[in-house]
């Protein structure tokens, strides 16, 4: 089984990020993408994350649930959201 990890902010999780995990499970073969959201990146400030971690991957689960025959997978997050400590 080949799967891909697709990690991002996701906020919010847009048309653009599902062509882009389309486009490459074709390119790659892949038979699953794990859509992984992010905490802060180190490339922007705390503000700019408005979502916390946990709405966001609700954003990313409905997204993948809207996608007919998909094949995706979320990873719930387990860790305390610093968007929201």
């Amino acid at each position: 089984m080949k799967v891909g990890i697709f990690g991002g902010t996701f906020d919010p999780i847009h048309q653009g990020h599902m062509v882009i995990a389309e486009q490459v499970m074709g390119e790659l073969g892949l038979d699953h993408i794990l859509f992984v959201p992010a905490g802060i990146p180190p490339h922007k400030e705390a503000s700019s994350v408005r979502a916390s971690t946990g709405d966001r991957y609700d954003m990313v689960e409905a997204a993948v649930e809207a996608t007919s025959g998909s094949q995706w997978t979320g990873s719930r997050p387990t860790q305390r959201d610093p968007c929201t400590a």
